[in-house]
């Protein structure tokens, strides 16, 4: 997920200067999503960067650790509409914390549909 998320296309929508914390959900098929994991953005890897894609120094944070693979939320409607700021991402509400012994949470039962969706 990491290698997936550092690699960036030039024109997108994290702007000059990307979020210091990326939250990481995963959409279920549907409007839900699961939150992941966090990544500390510790700058762009001007070294790296190509004409089409930007790179960037990602490492996992514990920001939401108790959250990971628990915290369930709607997703807007605009479901292809991947990339949220931190203010829109904030107001997304919360479906399910689910309890972390359980696992069929609605995000998980259908796995197999999960694709990354979200940077903040």
């Amino acid at each position: 997920m990491l290698t997936y998320t550092r690699k960036q296309g030039i024109n997108n929508k994290l702007g000059r200067t990307p979020a210091p914390v990326w939250l990481i959900f995963m959409a279920d098929g549907g409007q839900l999503s699961q939150f992941l994991t966090a990544n500390e953005n510790h700058s762009e890897l001007p070294s790296e960067r190509t004409e089409a894609h930007r790179f960037f120094d990602l490492r996992r944070s514990d920001a939401l650790a108790t959250l990971r693979e628990r915290l369930v939320v709607e997703w807007s409607k605009d479901t292809v509409d991947w990339a949220k700021t931190r203010a829109i991402g904030s107001r997304l509400p919360v479906v399910e914390i689910a309890d972390p012994a359980r696992v069929d949470s609605p995000a998980t039962t259908t796995s197999s549909s999960l694709m990354p969706i979200c940077r903040l």
